[in-house]
Formats: C-alpha cells, sequence, structure tokens
C-alpha cells in the first residue's frame, strides 16, 4: 500500500464488524498475542513484534490478523518467519498508528 492511500484511511475500528464469537475468539487471541512478545521494534510506519516461533503461534497470529483486519481495516499486516526461526507480526499504518498500537497493545 502506498503511503498516500494509508493516509486516507481513518482511525476507527467497527467492532460491530465482528460476531460476538469472533469478538470472544478476537479477545483471546488478543491476550496471547500481548503475553507472547519478546521484543517490540519500532519501524517508520508501525511496530515489529518478534515471538517464539511455534506452529500453532503462527497460526493464532493468522486467525489475529484476519479478525483484525475486520474491524480495524486501516492497519497494514504482514508476518513472516525470520531465518532466526523467531516469528514477526508487523503492524503498519498512517498518522496517528504508532499512538493507537502503543495503547491497544500495551507497548
Amino acid at each position: 500500500m502506498n503511503d498516500t492511500n494509508r493516509e486516507d484511511r481513518r482511525l476507527a475500528c467497527n467492532l460491530q464488524a465482528l460476531s460476538p464469537a469472533q469478538r470472544q475468539r478476537y479477545t483471546e487471541l488478543h491476550g496471547e498475542l500481548r503475553d507472547g512478545i519478546l521484543d517490540v521494534d519500532e519501524t517508520p510506519s508501525g511496530y515489529g513484534l518478534r515471538f517464539a516461533f511455534h506452529v500453532t503461534r503462527v497460526v493464532a497470529l493468522a486467525e489475529y490478523m484476519a479478525l483484525e483486519h475486520l474491524c480495524c481495516p486501516f492497519l497494514e499486516l504482514t508476518l513472516a518467519i525470520e531465518e532466526d526461526g523467531r516469528v514477526l507480526l508487523h503492524l503498519a499504518g498512517g498518522e496517528g498508528i504508532k499512538a493507537f498500537l502503543q495503547a491497544a497493545l500495551d507497548l
């Protein structure tokens, strides 16, 4: 996504985009995400969160990304498995995204 399109998106979550079951699962995954962070890297457009590799963690992060996208489509989410075996979840966006992520993830 180019920077112009990124800046046009508003930081407004739509929690109604999730069903009650999805909201419950999102809450569970969000807690697991916060508890599993090994380190955090600030990037020009957001944050990179690193996790220990485990197949179930990668699957959980992918599920989290899908649910996050439904309620917060302004976030750009990418997932990678690095050469050292750690998992990187990068969360990015336009202006104000860092403050949003700091509050949402207790960074």
